[in-house]
């Protein structure tokens, strides 16, 4: 039975964190949840307070006692429905929100075919099943098939395909809508919401990745392969031009607009994702720079160079951002947002739980910075600084410092995810699905500072000492799968994928240091052939 403690927990945290529930990324509205709240099914309630108890950090086994008892609830649920779907979300979101993705995928795939039971791809102006609802219960049916497809398409992308077997796609169903800003104005009619546009986006990503997946024949083949390139671009342009200018992200109105914005969280999304892209794009071009036999020469240098260039420009703006939402951040837990009109001043530890897309493309980054200043040869630095109009010695510190912001932003949703207080140099004490990036980044930077000693004798670069080596040699970066506290579920493997777009792509981070995905040998045999031939 629903208690005035549950209430009370969900409505205070709904009033005092608008931002965090007044927005497309949830499936419901959650004012008119309030509303019926005594009335609604036991596992769309309870799973809703498991994840709002593990926001404000209640005990542990007062989140877990939710978490369990809308599984319990979920498990006596016979006949698919909207709320059952809504449910199954919220618990993998809770188990997200503990860092621990792959037990979340089993409450993802019964919701999958509960979708598919409801015919849910369909718009209810056209489902029998809805057709009785009115405009605003509508519309949280396509709000609810807009967030979950999102979710479905970004574990796709992220785990691998095979995390979700089952494919659904929109058959006519209609954009949700804009929740409207400012935030309590009532919902816009004529503004679609973010998820619709980021659904788009990660289509475009994801055949950008089947391409980038499988190693082509040859080097040549790389080197020639501005046409695929060039198809690629042109479908993120237009999905770019299409996107409104409300939901475009400029680095320099982010304190002063986005995030003042109750969609700050899908903007974020879509501008983390759409760099991202074309890092996981150009990547294999950007490789070649460390392949020997590969020089400059008047066939391929500009092409090379261009890729070099897209790379690198949109790992600095993915960083610029973190690291202007790490400055006003602020890891007591009982602080609180400070908005003016001169915009936010003060970030607190609820913005990060918000905000998970802002991960997306910090691994990315890290990885195009780190190859460049690692493995790029020599000849392409002596091209490249004078485009950029930099020095060897400055282009080296800012892409590491781009790299320093990539891992103290990934320290902060770790530790978060750790259930303590929000550190950009601390670690968690159980690993979570941040913990893969942060070794792996951190290794990064063990390299980055012997080859910026080597090059440039930077100041105040110490080499690795021999026990760090020793940490990390031959280390296999994956995902472990833990249990939430005393909660015991199956899973069908301890390791899985870690939450990354792109890994290492066959490329190992010195002392030998691997990713762990299906693509990595292939590409590691690659780059191995690429390599012999060159002798």
């Amino acid at each position: 039975m629903p208690t005035a403690f549950d209430f009370s927990l969900l409505a205070n945290f709904i009033y005092t964190q608008p931002l965090m529930f007044r927005n497309s990324f949830l499936m419901f509205d959650p004012f008119r949840l309030l509303e019926s709240f005594f009335r609604e099914p036991p596992a769309l309630r309870l799973s809703l307070c498991a994840i709002v108890a593990d926001a404000i950090r209640l005990p542990e086994e007062v989140c877990l006692s939710y978490y369990s008892r809308a599984r319990k609830a979920l498990l006596r649920i016979t006949e698919p429905s909207l709320k059952a779907i809504q449910a199954l979300y919220l618990c993998a979101t809770f188990a997200l929100m503990n860092g621990q993705v792959a037990l979340g995928i089993p409450a993802m795939d019964r919701a999958i075919h509960m979708l598919l039971d409801l015919n849910l791809e369909h718009d209810p102006d056209d489902n029998p099943i809805f057709r009785h609802l009115n405009e605003k219960e509508r519309d949280e049916v396509r709000r609810t098939f807009w967030v979950f497809n999102y979710a479905v398409k970004m574990m796709r992308l992220q785990v691998g395909p095979d995390s979700m077997r089952i494919i659904f796609t929109a058959k006519g169903m209609k954009p949700c809508h804009d929740i409207g800003d400012p935030m309590m104005l009532p919902m816009s009619l004529s503004l679609s919401a973010p998820t619709v546009f980021v659904c788009g986006l990660i289509d475009i990503m994801e055949g950008i990745l089947k391409h980038v997946w499988v190693p082509p024949a040859s080097v040549d083949a790389i080197i020639y392969s501005g046409p695929i390139i060039a198809q690629h671009e042109a479908r993120l342009q237009i999905w770019y031009q299409q996107l409104p200018a409300r939901l475009k992200l400029l680095p320099s109105t982010l304190t002063s607009k986005c995030l003042n914005h109750c969609e700050r969280s899908g903007i974020i999304v879509l501008y983390m994702y759409h760099r991202a892209a074309l890092c996981n794009l150009h990547r294999p071009m950007l490789y070649l720079t460390g392949v020997r036999s590969v020089r400059p020469n008047e066939a391929y240098t500009c092409r090379i160079l261009d890729s070099v260039q897209i790379s690198l420009k949109s790992a600095q703006e993915m960083c610029d951002i973190s690291r202007q939402i790490l400055n006003i951040t602020n890891p007591n837990p009982s602080a609180i947002e400070h908005h003016t009109q001169h915009g936010v001043m003060q970030l607190t530890r609820f913005f990060w739980q918000e905000n998970y897309g802002l991960c997306v493309g910090l691994f990315e980054a890290a990885v195009v910075c780190w190859y460049f200043l690692c493995r790029g040869d020599v000849s392409w630095w002596y091209l490249l600084c004078p485009i950029l109009k930099e020095t060897e010695t400055e282009l080296r510190i800012r892409l590491k410092y781009c790299v320093e912001t990539c891992v103290q932003s990934l320290r902060v949703f770790e530790t978060m995810m750790d259930g303590g207080e929000l550190s950009p140099h601390g670690r968690a004490e159980k690993p979570n699905m941040m913990t893969p990036m942060v070794n792996c980044i951190e290794a990064m930077l063990e390299e980055i500072r012997r080859v910026q000693t080597i090059h440039c004798g930077v100041v105040g670069e110490a080499s690795p000492s021999d026990n760090t080596e020793r940490r990390f040699e031959g280390m296999l970066m994956e995902m472990r799968v833990l249990p939430l506290g005393k909660v015991t579920q199956q899973v069908e493997a301890e390791a899985q994928p870690a939450w990354v777009l792109l890994g290492l792509l066959g490329a190992e981070v010195y002392p030998g240091i691997r990713w762990r995905a299906g693509y990595e040998a292939s590409w590691r045999n690659f780059w191995d052939r690429a390599t012999q031939n060159n002798t």
